[in-house]
């Protein structure tokens, strides 16, 4: 079937109200035509009476029931024609609303009748469908409509797709079949077109036109890295180009370059580019304009679904991610879905960054489904190259990254790869040089900052967490550091945050100290004097206490607005007192990371077992003050990742051969089992912690009832173990087998720790003996991998995390 609408605005409605104005059927087609179906109940019979929306409803279920009943599949999406009569046309907008939520992508034909009188008289409205039954091969279903710009193109049907090729029919029809199914394009329509019960999608207005292919109609090559911007080689052009026209753009530049102009994008040998509804959309093909509409990417959710989600990113998001101008962006995009100065990737990127801290109450679909329903919509506008202002696509991969933080795909999609993309562009544009004389307008020097310092802080934390090189080397850049002014809102009168500018500012600093402790890890056995060789230890290990140090005194001179709050009883790991209650999300994010960064810079000092177990611990409270206010779900990303942190940390201490200390390390696990359990729904990191630790409590509360400490049955290999955190040497001990096939060795009597020198592993048909009271794997922390590369010249960087339980079998490396 193919469905038409009229050109132009007439169209345009018709297709927005969710019906079109003609249908073409194949001639082979079978009609199904149904009598006209009341609002009834279909399991008490009766007339629906509660409400008018409820009665046609009821009616939409009826039509549905008796097509399927007649062999059409596909209920009413098999639908081509529709015929109601209704006591009161008033409530026709009504009825088309509910047709829109409950088939979002189908427009079939449609007349409305008003009528004085209905059957029975309960009846408002009564509704007869025609529709189609399926062959045995796929039909493709079209919408082609014209809705500045033209949406969809003109389709072949099946029977046009197989006179083609007369002398192969048979093949023709196989192709068109595994192509155009009709049910897979309607999924597709239907998952993406809506975000389900509770959402009334609206549809964007897309401006005409469109720029021509920038990457084949001009160089982007650039040269970046030798330039001496201090000279003022960028005086007045914006780049010095790294192909034929190099010599030429130097010489000529003065004389009939450009230079920065506010919204002007340069390129090497003109057009200048002007930046259009606030990107540089492409001229797009019908068929490529098919596919952004089929996967909701001209699709907005209903306002008060969309502005929670905006509501939630400037709330709960942009403090760690000040990569847009707040007033600047709220004034585009109060005008959406008319054409405005947002970005459409842009609206939809930060949509999606702020699903994934708030949790719609009138959106039925679990919280992941709408935040990957939004993904899909903003990835296609990426795949299909309809954005191609840079430095949108920059702000877009760096919220993207919000979202696909959790994500196990190591090939397509993760948060590394993400940051990676943005990283690459962003230098692409020059973002890591300072702009110097360049005539760049103030707000935009200020924004290009505060991007870059953005990238630099979430790619140091990323290769913190998950054990990644970075993308960023500092070596490689210029950029000054950001200030206060740096934050100014673009439009008068629009005040910044001073907690969110001041948390900022202090979260660059921690990274700057964080960088500098990464650059201990590389495995490069040759570095400047700073970093030291991989066989200098006794350097690095000095170089780690100084950074330790550096931490420290960081720590007390953050201004007292972000200070832990202290209570007046005394411990806690970080002098003042305990820690106290009543964080704010922003001081809650900066104290948990730097308490990940001491207790990981402690890994590489002896005499740090006792800092790390306490940095676990304070990480651990401020999650269960975190929880008590309701404000755990909005933790960022790499919080999530330290709180698992913490939970190793528990377990190692659970592990202790001292009972004290055991205790305390178990009863840390179970307190943290309920948190766990809440970040598991927007998390598969804290799912699969909260499923092994509850596993390893349960076994643990096993042997505590028992008595037992167990031994392995094989104690034969007798090595060193130092594992440079405590500096003991314990001797013999039972063998426990790692990954690589070697045997570490427990002191007889003691009970092993299952979670040093070997990967998380199923032993599962080992021959190794394991710990009865262990749950099906045991876990090395990746704290220890700065040990590891120090005593194994072919260590490479990274760990491997496996996962074999039955309820959940995944796998996850980081290398």
């Amino acid at each position: 079937m193919s469905f038409y609408q009229y050109d132009g605005p007439a169209g345009e409605f018709s297709q927005n109200h969710g019906f079109s104005q003609a249908v073409v059927l194949p001639a082979s087609a079978k009609i199904v035509i149904t009598a006209g179906q009341a609002g009834c109940d279909l399991k008490t019979g009766k007339v629906v009476t509660t409400s008018a929306e409820a009665q046609i409803s009821a009616a939409f279920d009826c039509v549905e029931a008796a097509l399927k009943k007649a062999g059409v599949e596909k209920g009413l999406l098999g639908v081509h024609k529709f015929l109601t009569f209704m006591l009161d046309t008033d409530l026709e907008p009504v009825m088309m609303k509910i047709w829109r939520e409950r088939c979002p992508g189908h427009r079939p034909t449609w007349t409305c009748v008003g009528s004085s009188k209905l059957c029975f008289p309960e009846m408002i409205v009564e509704i007869q469908a025609e529709a189609t039954l399926s062959s045995h091969v796929g039909r493709a279903e079209v919408y082609n409509w014209h809705c500045t710009p033209p949406i969809l193109s003109d389709v072949r049907t099946n029977e046009t797709a197989s006179a083609t090729n007369p002398s192969s029919p048979a093949e023709a029809v196989e192709q068109v079949d595994r192509i155009t199914v009709p049910s897979a394009l309607d999924e597709i329509r239907a998952r993406f077109g809506s975000l389900g019960e509770g959402d009334s999608p609206r549809r964007i207005e897309v401006s005409p036109g469109g720029f021509g292919d920038i990457s084949k109609e001009t160089s982007i090559l650039v040269d970046f890295v030798a330039q001496d911007f201090s000279l003022g080689a960028i005086s007045d052009y914006q780049v010095t180009f790294n192909d034929n026209y190099t010599t030429v753009a130097r010489l000529l530049a003065n004389e009939f370059g450009r230079g920065f102009q506010t919204d002007v994008y340069h390129y090497r040998d003109a057009p200048f580019f002007k930046r259009a509804h606030g990107g540089i959309p492409r001229s797009m093909g019908l068929s490529e304009l098919a596919v952004l509409d089929l996967y909701g990417s001209f699709t907005l959710p209903s306002p008060e679904v969309a502005d929670s989600f905006i509501a939630a990113f400037f709330d709960r998001v942009h403090a760690t991610l000040p990569i847009l101008d707040r007033s600047a962006f709220l004034k585009g995009y109060s005008a959406a879905p008319k054409p405005s100065n947002v970005s459409l990737l842009l609206l939809h990127s930060v949509l999606l960054s702020g699903s994934t801290t708030f949790e719609h109450p009138n959106l039925k679909l679990p919280h992941g489904e709408v935040s990957w329903r939004l993904y899909g919509r903003a990835k296609a506008l990426v795949e299909n190259r309809f954005e191609q202002d840079r430095l949108v696509l920059v702000q877009s991969h760096l919220l993207f990254s919000t979202f696909v933080s959790d994500s196990c795909d190591d090939t397509l999609q993760n948060m590394w790869l993400c940051l990676g993309t943005a990283v690459r562009i962003a230098q692409g544009l020059g973002m890591h040089r300072a702009l110097g004389k360049a005539n760049a307008s103030e707000p935009m020097r200020r924004q290009w900052k505060r991007i870059w310092w953005s990238l630099f802080v979430h790619d140091t934390l990323c290769s913190f967490e998950w054990g990644r090189p970075r993308a960023i080397n500092l070596a490689d850049c210029d950029v000054e550091y950001l200030t206060e002014a740096d934050f100014q809102p673009e439009y008068p009168g629009s005040l910044p945050s001073a907690e969110h500018t001041r948390f900022f500012l202090e979260l660059v600093n921690l990274c700057l100290i964080i960088s500098s402790w990464l650059d201990l890890l590389r495995p490069c056995r040759y570095r400047d004097h700073q970093g030291g060789g991989r066989g200098n230890n006794l350097d690095r290990n000095s170089r780690a206490l100084a950074l330790l140090t550096e931490l420290q005194q960081w720590h007390k001179g953050i201004p007292t607005t972000l200070q832990p709050p202290r209570s007046s009883a005394g411990g806690g790991g970080g002098g003042g007192g305990a820690l106290g209650t009543g964080f704010t999300l922003w001081t809650a994010t900066l104290h948990i990371t730097y308490q990940a960064a001491l207790l990981r810079f402690c890994t590489l000092l002896p005499e740090g077992t006792d800092t790390m177990f306490r940095a676990a611990a304070d990480i651990s409270h401020v999650c269960e003050d975190l929880d008590r206010q309701d404000l755990l779900g909005s933790l960022w990303n790499f919080g999530i990742h330290e709180f698992d942190l913490a939970m190793v940390l528990h377990a190692r201490q659970a592990n202790s051969s001292d009972p004290a200390t055991s205790r305390t390390g178990v009863r840390n696990l179970q307190r943290g089992l309920p948190w766990a359990r809440k970040l598991g729904s927007r998390s598969s990191v804290a799912q699969q912690a909260q499923m092994f630790y509850e596993d390893l409590v349960k076994k643990m509360n096993k042997r505590s009832r028992t008595g037992r400490r167990p031994v392995s049955a094989t104690a034969t290999t007798t090595i060193r173990h130092d594992d440079g955190v405590d500096g003991s040497d314990h001797g013999q001990r039972p063998s426990i087998p790692t990954p690589t096939g070697r045997a570490t060795v427990a002191a007889a009597g003691e009970v092993g720790e299952p979670f040093e020198d070997a990967t998380v592993q199923s032993l599962a048909g080992s021959n190794g003996a394991h710990t009865d009271w262990a749950p099906e794997m045991y876990f090395t922390d990746p704290l220890f991998q700065a040990q590891m590369m120090a005593h194994d010249d072919n260590a490479g960087w990274g760990w491997d995390m496996y996962y074999d339980q039955a309820q959940f079998q995944h796998q996850q490396q980081f290398r």
